[in-house]
């Protein structure tokens, strides 16, 4: 009989498939910069009501400096618009093209309706229109509201 060159114990890929299972698993529970992740990135809100201001310190996430900010619970996000609840309503903001892998937008969508988790939206407004440019996440519970 010829020796196959390809890996099959005699329970055939059952424990491959587990090991690959729990791989899996625990990457999925170790968070997408989750807040209980210590690097720069995961900053938790300053303080329980929505910061809009520009003058806010932005320097936790790389090139949000001097940009303005605002938190709030994820609602929607497409490749053109991101939709933000915040305490004082809904907020829409316009995706530049060239924003658009920064602001991953089916990652932001993944984690709308998780109560534990909020974002942080980095944006500029340019003739009137407020467009994302970052975005981050945030411990839910700072925001003050549900």
């Amino acid at each position: 009989m010829k020796m196959r060159s390809y890996f099959v114990c005699k329970q055939g890929l059952r424990p491959l498939l587990g090991a690959t299972t729990v791989l899996m698993a625990a990457v999925l529970l170790t968070g997408c910069n989750s807040p209980a992740d210590t690097t720069p990135n995961s900053a938790p809100a300053a303080s329980a009501s929505a910061n809009t201001s520009a003058s806010a310190d932005t320097s936790a996430v790389a090139g949000t400096s001097g940009l303005q900010q605002v938190d709030g619970r994820g609602v929607s996000a497409s490749d053109t618009e991101l939709v933000l609840r915040t305490a004082q309503g809904e907020r829409t903001f316009q995706i530049k093209e060239e924003d658009l892998q920064a602001i991953d937008p089916a990652h932001y969508n993944s984690h709308v309706g998780v109560p534990s988790l909020g974002f942080r939206v980095y944006y500029r407004t340019e003739g009137g229109v407020d467009r994302v440019v970052s975005v981050e996440e945030i411990e839910g519970s700072t925001l003050g509201f549900d």
